[in-house]
């Protein structure tokens, strides 16, 4: 949180949204740090705009076959 509010030019924020919901969000630190939150289609539409060569993260054991499927 601490990175969020004074390193903002590091940080990128997507949201997935479905009308007026939130149904997901990916975002990104210093183009190699990911946090994904969010449904299983959330999470597959987010990735889909995922540009980067190496990443690190955590990752929900529910989406590991969402992500390695991109």
């Amino acid at each position: 949180m601490i990175d969020w509010i004074d390193d903002k030019a590091s940080m990128e924020i997507y949201l997935a949204l479905s009308d007026e919901r939130i149904e997901g969000s990916m975002l990104i630190y210093k183009r190699r740090i990911i946090n994904l939150r969010g449904t299983e289609d959330a999470i597959s539409r987010l990735l889909e705009k995922l540009d980067i060569d190496y990443v690190e993260g955590l990752i929900y054991r529910e989406h590991l076959p969402t992500i390695f499927e991109v």
